[in-house]
């Protein structure tokens, strides 16, 4: 796009294109105004961008710019102009790089890291000092997001968690100009990967002294050759449909009996709200505060949450509940999945042996018992447990 030209009634004005000085004025427009970037082009019901970062260091380098959405996405984006020998063919291997990197990172991680970019200099005014979940908050609000104004922070950690295991995350290459090689290298990762990439042409125009216009265009979103669900909440119909769909029926047996077990015993169910893969989670409330336990996803896989549950739980019953599942056959877990942020998986295989999922349970209701005994003795003396 060289120019565009306004008519006003017998008079026209021409705007010419502008050149982006540097790669780092791209960056800064895309951290400070994240809504140049139009997902809701490629993506239904698409959530609004939060950025959590600006040169985010790596061992593999650094992302220029990253944002979270409600969803519990985490969406990287890399610049490149034309005149950067890099932008035709390493910047795809150096974005994918970084993605390798975060799915390496916990719920903790990327909280850590909204936390350092919110109280930065490079945080948007109205967002700066604010913890995440206030920010995510006002987010939404601002930009009118329907059915998410009472997302709250386990909310948010669960959905974070759900897409991080699943190496779930999407990927963004801004440019200033579109090089037809780069956008099918991009078209064909998009259609036959699990993750979302995209290429971003963002032409900018000048208008006038400190007065831009941008005309930014997504490329090389395409519908992919396995068929995925419109991304939303999970509920137990559409859970099981695609459980039966893609487990054999000694798995889905299991799980219906996890599932019958989780609506009983635990306080809260939640679905996940992954495009691909569905999942629910076993929550007990404790003073309020979601305790999740273990997730069991359509592809037929389960997690123990010792990640949820490290910083809300006390030491003492963690470690038991370790040693009880330990003791189920073949269950080996480490010491380190109490005092790090791990969520070791449990073949269901080993729990389709009634007397092996029967231990299973009994771990998971005596655990739920302990934290709230442990909570009401903590109301009465007015003090915090030990952890």
């Amino acid at each position: 796009m060289g120019k565009i030209v306004f008519r006003e009634g017998e008079n026209v004005r021409v705007i010419e294109s502008s050149e982006y000085a540097t790669e780092q004025e791209l960056q800064d427009f895309l951290l400070r105004f994240p809504s140049l970037i139009p997902l809701d082009e490629a993506e239904t019901g698409a959530k609004p961008l939060l950025p959590i970062g600006w040169e985010v260091s790596l061992a593999s380098g650094s992302i220029d710019v990253l944002y979270l959405d409600a969803s519990g996405l985490l969406t990287i984006a890399e610049t490149k102009l034309k005149r950067n020998p890099q932008w035709k063919r390493e910047v795809l291997g150096q974005i994918i790089e970084y993605a390798a990197s975060l799915c390496e990172w916990t719920v903790e991680d990327v909280e850590a890291q909204a936390h350092r970019f919110l109280n930065s200099e490079q945080a948007a005014p109205a967002y700066r000092g604010c913890t995440l979940e206030e920010a995510m908050r006002k987010l939404l609000q601002q930009t009118l997001a329907q059915g998410e104004g009472e997302l709250t922070i386990d909310e948010l950690r669960a959905r974070m968690g759900d897409q991080l295991r699943n190496g779930r995350m999407r990927l963004i290459v801004a440019v200033d100009e579109i090089h037809e090689h780069l956008r099918r290298s991009i078209t064909f990762l998009n259609t036959y990967s699990s993750f979302s990439i995209y290429l971003l042409q963002c032409t900018r125009l000048a208008d006038g002294k400190d007065r831009d216009l941008f005309v930014p265009s997504l490329f090389g979103y395409t519908r992919k050759v396995h068929p995925t669900r419109t991304r939303g909440q999970w509920d137990e119909e559409s859970f099981f449909k695609a459980l039966r769909e893609s487990c054999d029926s000694v798995t889905v047996q299991t799980v219906t009996s996890l599932y019958e077990f989780a609506t009983h015993s635990g306080d809260t169910i939640w679905w996940g709200s992954g495009a691909s893969e569905g999942s629910f989670t076993l929550h007990y409330m404790v003073n309020g505060r979601r305790v999740s336990v273990f997730t069991v996803s359509t592809p037929g896989k389960l997690w123990v949450n010792f990640g949820y549950m490290k910083d809300r739980v006390p030491l003492g019953l963690l470690e038991a509940f370790r040693d009880e599942l330990n003791d189920i056959p073949s269950v080996n877990l480490p010491k380190e999945v109490v005092t790090g942020s791990k969520w070791p998986s449990i073949n269901l295989r080993i729990l389709a042996n009634d007397e092996n999922l029967a231990r299973f349970e009994e771990a998971v209701r005596k655990l739920g018992e302990a934290v709230k005994d442990t909570s009401s003795e903590s109301d009465a003396s007015g003090s915090p447990p030990t952890k």
